[in-house]
């Protein structure tokens, strides 16, 4: 499959380029594109000198640029927005504000006491990618309406998709498209099952959040729900299972609470027919893996205090591990950020780091850290309630795909590094950052928002380019 890893990308990247020359917000998809890493082959670029981290907050800072205009003097805003975005500050960026101050506070306290200030900023340097890439992208979509918005997180479900379907190619089927080793190899019943996460779809659980927002209901949505939940399957994780049926139970439940009678009786039919859709051919084409995945379940309901069984208890372990050491520094503001050679702690935080997200969170911030970034999502996630309930059309769809999505991020958390994830801190915040200018912006101020971008705004430029 040579040709697909060398095709698509290109493919892929002239689509967002294309599309961007019409409407610049699609210029966004390009450091999506990376975002999306080893699943599309994006992880095959390589750029002198740039990590993926900073070859991403290049790609940001570039589009930034281009879509509102910020290195100019007289650079035009729709009203009520600034460079990074609503010029009005949400309650629940407060806490953002106050994670940035704790960083910096950190990043100096630990120069002062390790004295590299390069390894220093190094290590710093995750936090301080995901702080910047928030406002980045705040900036970036409040320059454009809401329907342009609708569009471009359509695109990312795509994307996502076209990772989907080849996630199950090569896990499910073994139809052999991606290179490297495979995690584990299993035979069971007489058949080969792969477990390989590096080059999983990064975006399976806002997939599912989209599909399930949409009030209105097409043969693409429903082939992209099939889609998801076949390759939440083939990747045989209990914790993404349990989140897909957590999720569905509540948008159900959310509808009726809104009472949206006819919505939530045709999700509820069209529910039934895809789950006996999708148990259907899971029973024609995949049989060992579905009875696979079946087992894993059975095994830990057998027995839930193993910790072969069970690997809660294995990142329980390894969460206390880290809370000791915290305790052994300083509980409040945490270990800091000492170079690894002269901590050899933060060489097992890097190890562990992919077992749950609160890990390193707590090591380099303390306590104040983990109740800074509970908090920022706690009050994104009622935000995001209170948007669905509160109002209607697609702000009320933002409100529910992002309710959803931060609902499985709490789950997330427990089991893998979620937007910690060490190869794209830049977009790690990208879905807080989406709801809090669809939040700020209010239903009365769609008319204010700009639907094209600087360009469009400024002639002499376009002429002279």
């Amino acid at each position: 499959m040579i040709g697909v890893q060398s095709v698509l990308p290109v493919a892929l990247t002239a689509y967002f380029l294309a599309k961007g020359r019409r409407q610049r917000l699609f210029l966004l998809g390009i450091p999506f594109l990376l975002f999306m890493g080893s699943a599309l082959f994006f992880d095959r670029i390589k750029v002198p000198r740039l990590d993926n981290n900073q070859l991403i907050l290049v790609c940001l800072v570039a589009v930034w640029i281009i879509c509102t205009g910020s290195i100019l003097r007289n650079a035009v805003h729709p009203q009520g927005v600034g460079p990074f975005g609503p010029r009005r500050l949400l309650r629940e960026e407060i806490p953002l504000i106050m994670l940035a101050g704790l960083v910096i506070f950190n990043t100096m306290l630990s120069i002062y006491r390790y004295g590299d200030s390069r390894l220093v900023l190094q290590e710093a340097s995750s936090f301080g990618y995901l702080i910047a890439g928030y406002f980045l992208v705040r900036g970036i979509i409040a320059h454009f309406d809401r329907t342009s918005v609708s569009e471009f997180l359509g695109s990312l479900v795509g994307l996502n998709t076209i990772a989907a379907v080849l996630y199950i190619l090569h896990q499910g089927l073994h139809v052999q498209i991606y290179e490297g080793g495979e995690l584990m190899e299993i035979s069971y019943f007489g058949q080969l099952i792969t477990r390989t996460f590096w080059f999983m779809p990064p975006l399976l659980l806002f997939s599912l959040a989209y599909c399930l927002s949409k009030p209105r209901l097409n043969l693409h949505l429903l082939s992209t729900m099939l889609i998801t939940l076949l390759a939440i399957l083939i990747s045989y994780t209990r914790f993404l299972a349990v989140t897909t049926a957590t999720l569905i139970v509540l948008a159900v439940f959310l509808r009726v609470v809104k009472r949206q009678k006819r919505t939530t009786a045709k999700w509820v039919i069209v529910l039934v027919i895809v789950g006996l859709v999708f148990t259907w051919g899971v029973k024609q084409f995949l049989p060992i893996q579905a009875q696979f995945m079946t087992e894993r379940f059975n095994i830990l309901m057998r027995d839930p205090t193993s910790m072969d069984a069970n690997s809660w208890l294995g990142r329980r372990m390894l969460f206390l591990a880290t809370w000791e050491m915290i305790g052994q520094s300083n509980i409040v503001l945490g270990v800091g950020f000492p170079p690894t050679a002269q901590d050899s702690r933060v060489f097992l935080i890097t190890h562990w780091r992919a077992d749950m997200l609160w890990i390193p969170i707590v090591f380099h911030l303390g306590l104040a850290g983990l109740v800074l970034i509970a908090t920022l999502l706690f009050l994104h996630w009622i935000r995001a309630l209170r948007l669905f309930l509160s109002e209607s059309g697609e702000r009320a769809v933002l409100g529910l795909t992002f309710f959803l999505l931060l609902s499985s991020v709490a789950v997330e958390g427990l089991f893998s590094s979620s937007f910690m994830y060490w190869l794209r801190y830049p977009l790690g915040l990208w879905y807080l950052a989406f709801l809090a200018v669809g939040a700020a912006r209010g239903p009365g101020l769609e008319a204010d928002v700009a639907t094209k971008s600087w360009f469009d705004a400024q002639p002499s430029l376009v002429q002279g380019s």
